[in-house]
């Protein structure tokens, strides 16, 4: 079957793939052109690097279940902004929708094109006039040429701005009003940055390429405010990342714009700042979560992932009265990953209710061991203490599976 669908859908351009309907949307099939979108060497490669789910496909701020992008009826068009094997971002847009397959089960069939194949606005964006997103960085990268022989980019400073939640923006007001803030903004680019280089690269992304200049964080604040006071909805902001190149450092234009996006993301949450600069520990972030994303399932499967008890003492006996089960990553070639660098990344990612099984069933294994080889366990109703973040949805589950343990107090599980 595999063959036959590599026959058919590697002579396409567009990206293909298949996904299963079941929890954890699997990726079952991608084709060349899939790979090639996601600057994938090979399908093995593809799949390490998305974790071979759809979720690992999209950006996290995008992700929603497949049968919600495609809606109701079971197929529709989708959009969704993605990051590629070399860390470039894009914006993908396609259709979804359900196929039977020959063993009888139905599956989702997703067929995607990039926006850089294919080569949106490459004059000016109809909407905002704007230059389109090949226009702009190909002019970007002539300045970089005229700037120093080597491409330097160390007079200017590649500004990403992102409307937060514009999904939410349009569901409120509609497409049309979606359109007009859009002009909106695009306007009060205009007038900030009257000689700088400006581009509508996505649906909710703009570029600028400035002149470094004393007030430019200044002139940042300005139009986010501007542009926030014109929305009116804490829940939607105009927020801004900065890259600042150092005159001994090379970057491609791209990679520069990659970065400030990088640093704009990382404040889409924070309400006290509308600005952020980039810094290596946001690349080495951001390179720490892509290895979780991509090995946490090897992990689980070859138990890198370790159980750790510390004993919990009642200071009024000094005798210990439970364990905590903590968990530790110890990966043979990454080294240790700490809980706060994994943990967040899986809440994100919606998978953590897999460590917290995992756990469980790690500390049941071991108190049946003990169990079963009669030594000692910690008295009754405080035996063992997981502290892990599972949530209430899990427990009660685990109580139908495990009552006797569960219930008993023998395991007692808390956020």
């Amino acid at each position: 079957m595999r063959a036959e669908l590599h026959r058919y859908y590697d002579r396409l351009t567009s990206g293909i793939c298949l996904i299963g309907m079941e929890p954890g949307e699997p990726i079952l099939f991608v084709n060349k052109g899939m790979l090639k979108i996601y600057h994938c060497t090979d399908e093995a490669d593809f799949y390490r690097f998305t974790g071979k789910r759809l979720q690992g496909m999209v950006d996290a701020e995008d992700y929603y279940p497949i049968a919600h992008m495609a809606g109701s009826d079971q197929t529709g068009f989708v959009t969704f902004r993605f990051r590629t094997r070399d860390e470039h971002f894009r914006r993908a847009e396609g259709s979804a929708s359900v196929i039977s397959l020959d063993d009888g089960k139905k599956a989702w069939l997703l067929q995607i094109i990039s926006s850089e194949l294919k080569g949106i606005s490459t004059q000016t964006d109809s909407l905002t006039g704007l230059l389109g997103m090949r226009s702009f960085f190909r002019k970007a990268f002539q300045i970089a040429r005229e700037s120093s022989p080597e491409g330097r980019l160390s007079e200017y400073c590649p500004i990403y701005f992102n409307l937060t939640h514009f999904r939410l923006y349009n569901s409120l007001h509609g497409v049309a009003a979606g359109d007009h803030c859009l002009k909106y903004i695009a306007s009060v680019l205009r007038k900030a940055f009257p000689d700088a280089l400006i581009s509508h690269l996505s649906a909710d992304g703009f570029g600028v390429l400035a002149t470094k200049k004393k007030d430019l964080f200044q002139t940042i604040e300005v139009v986010c405010s501007r542009v926030n006071g014109y929305i009116n909805n804490s829940n939607i902001v105009l927020k801004a990342g900065v890259c600042l190149l150092k005159d001994d450092d090379i970057h491609i234009v791209r990679h520069s714009f990659d970065m400030a996006k990088i640093a704009c993301d990382t404040i889409k949450t924070d309400a006290t700042r509308c600005w952020a600069i980039y810094t290596r520990e946001m690349g080495v972030a951001l390179e720490k979560r892509d290895f979780v994303l991509e090995n946490f399932n090897t992990a689980l499967e070859k138990g890198y992932i370790k159980i750790y008890y510390q004993p919990v003492v009642r200071t009024m006996t000094g005798k210990i009265c439970g364990v905590e089960a903590l968990v530790r990553w110890e990966d043979p070639v990454y080294g240790r990953l700490t809980p706060n660098v994994f943990i967040p990344v899986l809440e994100q990612a919606r998978l953590i209710h897999k460590l917290d099984g995992y756990v469980l069933n790690q500390v049941a294994k071991q108190l049946h061991y003990q169990l079963a080889n009669k030594r000692p366990v910690l008295p009754y109703r405080s035996i063992y203490r997981v502290m892990i973040s599972t949530s209430w949805t899990l427990l009660r589950l685990l109580k139908k599976s495990f009552p006797a343990i569960i219930c008993s107090g023998i395991i007692s599980v808390s956020k």
